[in-house]
């Protein structure tokens, strides 16, 4: 019996060394997963803040708690299951069946944010994936996944696996070895990482899964877009405050005068006003008068082209050594057409931004992306031009990856070519899934040249975006090596592209009877606020600062237009320019043949969850919606928005931003129902409203 005792007594001990064992593979896998994280974090966050590890390592003690919880956690529901298991080996059997799950949802929460971080310089969030499986995008997102991925998200299993295979010989030091790890990556975190404050956000460098859990917390303590009491039906509330900001937060629907709500300016739009802001709080001119160009005999041409990431504020010398990234653009095309010269983005991400482009509508400002759903049925540019028209839109990038391709397809656009569709060209090397970008260009020409005119094309590009692809050195105009420099050369190598197309078309002749149009989708950041990288985390002026350019001479004779401008305006522009008649109402932008702005406000959407109203004065009123807190800059007196003013003196124009956020996400869905069904939107309709044509994809 003695001898029984003896030989189950190395059994219970093995038994009882997996908590043991999960802590030391854990600890394993945190080491290796901050290693990873160094290589992902952008070098120019680095600068004056030390290296690349030491921001990777900042937030490292939260990965050994996370290591000493599960262990602890392991060692709880071992000892319940003692009681019931009584044999050793089925009981190690069993928690390694119940850890296993756990160890790839670590895995994945962690590969996850590595993917995220080269996209979108964000982690895994409760929007992120509720506005994926939304949009139907789940699909896309898979299909980008790699080998890499694969072990990326078995790597915790793995990591144990090597503790348990490493320390079966000598169970008793399981425990030490995995405290004593965990202890000197948290003591590492807390003495080397926390030295040098890191400028990225704590979703970049927390330990992942302890983010995206506290994250999926925090979505179901705040009140959900669909979840908001209707408008309509709100009451009088008493004043709230947010001590972080120390800003009152009284403004509110209520404070807007009898008159706006008589004309239509009430979150839901009363009577048939439409879409257009009309109410007088909207409104800075009322009347203001339009300069026609001459009508011409045959129709034009158009080709558009979206300059992914394209910040025009890098284009207007800030740079290193002031050198240009787009010297054609600048130097040459610009001075050739209309060059916007305060051109913004009503939004800090793509889809958005494409969407109120060729709709001349505001986004949805919503985090559940509303020009990416499958419903949305709203006017485009190609529902104006008419069957006579070809229409197709070309792109090195993914259409099934968050791009609003129904808006496109149900508005008229009849082909569209992007990274799936073009199979036969080159993909590069990326974490996103693209393709090459000079052969996508050359594509895009043999399109061209094939379309019978009357044509409009779109191309989208992608160089200029995230993680800033090297084309090798002849596109290597800035050779710092820093991601702005990558990305300023990725600008470069867009330019030399626009230079190839607008060459084309001067070469077949119909440079003479096309419209060119050239916009960003939005801006671009490199640290000039805190934690503010990439375009999508944050609503500072980088982020919307845009580019926008109108050319052709009969049109367009060169000038610059110093008044604020957005996308939305480019479609009214165009449609005057081609003497193409539509309802003024059902449109938000204004026609830059206009003598001056008729509204007051711009608004901005920022994919942060945070809405903006920036008046012509150059007051921007900022709300966050999920922290309630509010805040302003004055970017006449404070261009780079280093001084955030208290909104207290600006309650009415937070009232008014109030406003138009209800107004917008209710009526956007309405207007697209309307559309679909054919009928007038409260009472208003575009002459000549056709039935959308559902574009094709190519054979």
């Amino acid at each position: 019996m003695a001898k029984a005792a003896a030989a189950a007594a190395p059994t219970k001990r093995a038994a009882s060394s997996l908590p043991a064992n999960l802590l030391a593979g854990l600890v394993l896998f945190a080491s290796v997963h901050r290693v990873r994280l160094a290589l992902a974090v952008p070098t120019e966050a680095a600068e004056g803040e030390g290296p690349t590890w030491r921001l990777a390592l900042g937030l490292a003690w939260q990965d050994a708690a996370l290591a000493l919880a599960v262990a602890l956690l392991a060692l709880l529901v071992g000892q319940l299951g003692a009681r019931v298991i009584r044999h050793a080996g089925l009981r190690r059997a069993a928690g390694l069946l119940l850890a296993f799950p756990l160890l790839l949802a670590i895995g994945g929460a962690c590969q996850t944010h590595l993917r995220t971080i080269a996209a979108l310089h964000s982690g895994l969030t409760w929007g992120l994936l509720k506005e994926t499986m939304d949009a139907g995008e789940m699909r896309g997102v898979l299909t980008q996944a790699a080998w890499g991925d694969a072990v990326g998200v078995a790597l915790p299993a793995l990591t144990v696996l090597v503790a348990l295979l490493g320390l079966r010989r000598w169970p008793r030091a399981a425990w030490p070895v995995g405290v004593s790890g965990a202890g000197l990556l948290a003591t590492a975190a807390l003495q080397l990482g926390q030295a040098a404050p890191p400028r990225l956000p704590a979703e970049v460098n927390a330990a992942p899964f302890v983010f995206t859990a506290m994250d999926f917390a925090q979505h179901f303590t705040d009140v959900e877009d669909e979840d908001l009491p209707d408008p309509q039906a709100d009451q009088p509330r008493a004043p709230r405050h947010s001590a972080g900001a120390g800003l009152a937060m009284a403004a509110d629907a209520s404070e807007i005068s009898e008159d706006a709500q008589e004309t239509g300016a009430g979150p839901l739009g009363g009577g048939s006003e439409g879409l257009r802001l009309t109410a007088k709080e909207f409104v800075a001119e009322p009347a203001v008068a339009k300069q026609l160009p001459p009508k011409a005999s045959k129709p034009w041409n158009i080709v558009w082209i979206v300059m992914e990431s394209t910040g025009r504020r890098y284009l207007q010398g800030d740079t290193p050594k002031g050198l240009q990234p787009m010297p054609f653009l600048v130097d040459d095309l610009a001075k050739r057409g209309w060059w916007l010269a305060q051109h913004r983005s009503p939004s800090n991400s793509s889809a958005t931004s494409i969407f109120a482009q060729m709709s001349g509508l505001y986004p949805s400002p919503s985090t559940k992306m509303f020009s990416v759903q499958k419903e949305v049925h709203l006017p485009t540019l190609f529902t104006f031009l008419g069957e006579r028209y070809e229409r197709f839109l070309v792109t090195p990038g993914k259409l099934s990856f968050f791009f609003p391709r129904h808006f496109l397809n149900h508005g008229g656009l009849r082909e569209m070519y992007g990274y799936d569709e073009l199979k036969q060209l080159p993909a590069m090397a990326s974490e996103n899934a693209v393709r090459n970008e000079i052969e996508v260009v050359s594509y895009f020409l043999q399109r061209l040249k094939k379309a019978k005119p009357p044509f409009a094309a779109v191309y989208y590009s992608f160089s200029p975006h995230w993680e800033y692809l090297d084309y090798g050195p002849k596109f290597r105009r800035f050779t710092g090596g820093r991601g702005v420099d990558r990305y300023l050369n990725g600008m470069y190598l867009l330019d030399t592209q626009i230079q190839r197309i607008v060459k084309q078309l001067e070469d077949d002749g119909l440079l003479d009877s096309t419209i060119l149009v050239l916009a960003s989708d939005h801006g671009e950041a490199f640290g000039q606020h805190e934690h503010n990288f990439a375009h999508s985390r944050a609503s500072y002026e980088e982020n919307y600062s845009a580019a926008g350019l109108l050319v052709q001479p009969a049109l367009f004779p060169p000038k610059t237009i110093d008044r604020p401008t957005s996308h939305i305006d480019l479609l009214p522009t165009v449609l005057d320019a081609m003497a193409i008649p539509y309802n003024d109402e059902l449109l938000q932008g204004e026609s830059l043949f206009q003598t001056a702005n008729r509204r007051k406000y711009q608004f901005l959407w920022g994919n942060e969850n945070t809405v903006s109203a920036l008046r012509q004065d150059g007051l921007k009123v900022q709300l966050a919606l999920g922290e309630q807190k509010c805040w302003a800059f004055d970017l006449a007196r404070d261009p780079k928005e280093r001084s955030r003013l208290s909104c207290g003196p600006y309650a009415k124009d937070l009232a008014i931003l109030k406003v138009y956020r209800e107004r917008q996400r209710r009526l956007l869905p309405a207007y697209s129902a309307a559309n679909k069904l054919g009928t007038a939107f409260q009472g208003h309709q575009h002459p000549g409203a056709r039935t959308e044509t559902v574009a094709k994809q190519p054979e």
